[in-house]
């Protein structure tokens, strides 16, 4: 009995509009998605650029922190001045004189 019935299209002109506006959105709405998700991406590359360089500078601060201790290391400068034949040589603690209990000189006061 069906097949001698006659197929009807039911896509109507309105439906028609309405699958390709449809598609449309759909299109636009991936794309979007392909441009944001890119986008995230970029963030992500760019954060762990900073963050690897602030491992460096963090490195190079430490090692900084080491060498400034070994400069300042009174030991190795007396043996580096010795090595050097240097004519400085170490003050005894008695002709060293504490200029904080003499008073400022004007000058440096009004600088303050």
């Amino acid at each position: 009995m069906s097949k001698n019935k006659k197929k009807k299209a039911n896509l109507s002109p309105a439906m028609f509009a309405l699958l390709i506006l449809t598609a449309l959105s759909l299109g636009t709405t991936g794309v979007f998605h392909t441009v944001m998700k890119n986008r995230q991406l970029e963030v992500v590359r760019e954060i762990e650029r900073v963050e690897r360089r602030i491992k460096e500078h963090e490195r190079d601060v430490t090692n900084l922190d080491i060498r400034l201790g070994q400069l300042e290391n009174r030991w190795d400068l007396r043996n580096t001045l010795v090595a050097s034949k240097t004519n400085l040589r170490g003050i005894p603690l008695e002709v060293i004189e504490d200029i904080s209990a003499i008073g400022a000189v004007p000058e440096m006061a009004s600088a303050e």
